[in-house]
């Protein structure tokens, strides 16, 4: 998979939706006319759900 997003700054992106197959991308806002924004881009692959670990927290 590969394209082109025509904005400054991409800064995140993660796939979401109900079937994992929409890419969520995110940009920053550095001085341009443009602000920042969030795209949402319906592919026909899917993204996976990313396992997350949780580490025990020392309380001191």
């Amino acid at each position: 998979m590969q394209g082109q997003l025509h904005v400054p700054n991409p800064t995140s992106c993660t796939f979401g939706g109900r079937d994992m197959n929409t890419l969520f991308i995110t940009t920053a806002s550095m001085g341009e006319e443009r602000g920042a924004g969030l795209y949402a881009i319906e592919l026909e692959d899917e993204g996976f759900v990313e396992n997350k670990v949780n580490w025990p927290v020392a309380i001191i």
